[in-house]
């Protein structure tokens, strides 16, 4: 197996029997299920290496999918390094090829700014009643008031024309972003056809609509990769089950439902889950060993997400072992609080328990605290050699640090879960999972006495 051998050999790196197994694997649906730490990303272009000159694939034949830029550069980097020219992008990018394909032009707009002042001209110009009611809907409640009003703005398109008031763009854009006045959605998208114009959001099921026509243009892919598979949304699972039904392409999706932490951005981790219903002659292949976490961090992790039901059961194992990897700090007012982190700081440092090390926290505003005297100190006397990052659970996802300190894991409005905001358990409980899983080494808790976070009691008890 002499294509094993020139990969390990380039990323001085031993391929375990799991990914070999996804590498080599023949099935036409393939459900990669990689727990946090495992190599996933490796392992998918790896995959792509062994199509490529193992099983002599053309590369255009091959198209890999991800969500962010950020995220496809990872892969391109890996590819590169493989001497390998393979289409990498977005589901946003693939959907306006699609389009692009099939000679369907848009005008591409970002802002609904950029659109918002001729969408009301083209409605006071093609539209005047109910460019008139919209305005008088924002004025006034009263019928005799309404009537009155719009009789003088009547009165005054026939003498001069108006300017549109700046009240009248902030309400229509707001409406717009609320989607709470149908009529006004349905005239937006009425004049977004009319014009041409196209949304990033819209492309995924613009491309879809155009997938379920009997006479679309595709290009000829013979493997789907689908990486961050559980973040998939209802939208997009459509539009790739829809692209795989027609062309009948090899698919290869990973993930980890472990830590599908965007219902926000309306992934729904339900399409991970149950992916096998929906795709026929498919196979599951679990990437269960972790070269990140400890077997002892991995224990209180699994703890803490073993709570969750919506999600597919699997067994991590590490070859690495810490003594207590996670270790807790209380404080009961600010004061103890600051002086609990910078104590937290000391012994990173003076141990040289790591070279980068990451302040997490749940909610941006939580990251102000290291803006306090003696902790900005700190940081900005600290080695060269070390690299600090502070970010909230969102943005560190898919990173891994030496050393992790959690920030303020507190009950309450806003806390970790918030009791009153409406929120979704199962998704905190997750993004405390992916808190916990970005360690080489220890996670360092900071915990208030009084109203403590309900995922240190889920940490601690058996």
């Amino acid at each position: 197996m002499r294509w094993l051998k020139e990969l390990e050999h380039l990323f001085q790196i031993k391929i375990d029997q799991e990914q070999y197994q996804v590498i080599t694997d023949e099935h036409i649906c393939l459900q990669v299920i990689a727990g946090a730490g495992s190599g996933k990303t490796f392992t998918i272009c790896c995959k792509v290496y062994y199509l490529v000159y193992v099983k002599k694939v053309p590369p255009y034949k091959i198209l890999l999918l991800s969500y962010t830029n950020y995220a496809c550069l990872e892969i391109k980097n890996y590819l590169k390094k493989m001497n390998l020219k393979i289409e990498v992008m977005t589901f946003h990018k693939f959907a306006l090829n699609i389009l692009k394909l099939n000679h369907i032009s848009y005008q591409i707009e970002v802002d609904l700014k950029n659109v918002i002042v001729p969408f009301i001209e083209a409605l006071r110009t093609d539209d005047r009643n109910y460019y008139e009611d919209l305005i008088l809907s924002y004025r006034t409640t009263n019928y005799i008031k309404k009537r009155l009003l719009k009789y003088i703005y009547h009165i005054l398109w026939k003498i001069k024309k108006e300017e549109i008031p700046t009240w009248l763009e902030s309400s229509i854009l707001e409406d717009l972003v609320k989607k709470d006045n149908v009529d006004l959605l349905v005239k937006f998208e009425q004049y977004k056809q009319k014009n041409h114009i196209l949304f990033f959001s819209d492309m995924v099921m613009t491309a879809l609509n155009l997938l379920k026509k009997n006479d679309v243009i595709l290009q000829d892919y013979t493997y789907l990769f689908i990486d961050e598979f559980q973040d998939i949304s209802k939208e997009r699972f459509e539009f790739i089950h829809q692209f795989h039904r027609l062309t009948k392409c090899y698919i290869i999706v990973v993930g980890d439902d472990y830590q599908s932490i965007y219902q926000f951005a309306d992934s729904n981790v339900y399409y991970f889950v149950h992916f096998l219903d929906y795709f026929e002659h498919s196979h599951q292949i679990f990437l269960n060993h972790t070269y990140r976490n400890s077997q002892e961090l991995l224990a209180f992790s699994k703890k803490v997400i073993s709570k969750n039901h919506n999600q597919i059961h699997k067994v991590l194992y590490s070859e690495k072992h810490l003594i207590n990897p996670i270790q807790c700090y209380y404080y009961s007012d600010n004061r103890s609080y600051v002086m609990a982190l910078i104590k937290i700081l000391e012994v990173i440092l003076k141990e040289n328990q790591g070279k980068n090390i990451l302040i997490l926290s749940r909610y941006q505003f939580d990251l102000e605290i290291m803006k306090e005297k003696k902790i900005h100190h700190i940081l900005k006397t600290c080695p060269s050699n070390i690299q600090i990052d502070m970010l909230t659970i969102h943005k560190a996802k898919g990173l891994g640090y030496d050393v992790v300190i959690f920030l303020n894991l507190r009950q309450g409005k806003y806390g970790f879960p918030s009791t009153e905001m409406n929120i979704d358990l199962e998704e905190e409980r997750r993004l405390f999972y992916v808190a916990l899983t970005r360690t080489k080494s220890y996670v360092y808790l900071l915990i208030p006495k009084k109203n403590p976070s309900m995922f240190v009691e889920e940490l601690f008890t058996s």
